[in-house]
């Protein structure tokens, strides 16, 4: 149950993120676009402190193109939360 729940909790997760990376039909009003910018090496105003999501997100831009490739790191990095909390509340609720 908790399989399937994550599968349809990580796909509904990236078509939002990548939906707001891209500004889908306009409908999607999002921060997005300066991560992507910094992703792509561009100067921005902000300071962000997420250095590992802009590395990993930077190296799968290669593979896959920069709005992608952040929707789905931020995917993976939620789903990992996701999991943890999931394995941390199953190992409370067992004693």
């Amino acid at each position: 149950m908790t399989f399937i729940f994550s599968l349809f909790y990580c796909a509904v997760t990236y078509i939002l993120f990548y939906r707001q990376c891209v500004g889908y039909l306009g409908m999607y009003n999002s921060d997005m676009a300066p991560y992507i910018a910094t992703i792509n090496g561009e100067a921005t105003e902000y300071n962000f402190t997420y250095p590992l999501m802009f590395k990993l997100s930077e190296w799968l831009s290669k593979l896959c193109g920069t709005p992608k490739a952040l929707a789905i790191v931020v995917t993976v990095l939620n789903l990992l939360t996701f999991l943890a909390l999931v394995y941390y509340l199953f190992g409370f609720f067992k004693k």
